[in-house]
């Protein structure tokens, strides 16, 4: 009985995931380890950790928001006062 439980929960993984496969837009297909996305005044900002940059995509292209060689960047935050803050 928990074994088709188990595989019927996984099949169901499996299906869901499926489905949503085509609904993914590659935003930047030359993104070095991208991580620490988030959405602010309709644009995406996204760190580059092999770059050490900030990336924003304004829902056409993607361009360098900040740089810091040697950071190594994992996350963005934009403060209240509209501010970023980045760790490095």
């Amino acid at each position: 009985m928990i074994k088709r439980h188990l595989l019927s929960t996984m099949l169901a993984l499996v299906l869901t995931s499926a489905a949503h496969a085509a609904d993914v837009k590659v935003v930047n297909n030359d993104a070095w380890f991208a991580e620490g996305p988030i959405w602010y005044q309709d644009k995406l900002f996204y760190v580059e950790y092999g770059r050490g940059t900030v990336t924003v995509w304004d829902g056409k292209k993607n361009d360098i928001f900040w740089k810091m060689d040697g950071c190594g960047p994992s996350a963005v935050l934009p403060t209240t006062r509209g501010e970023f803050l980045v760790t490095c």
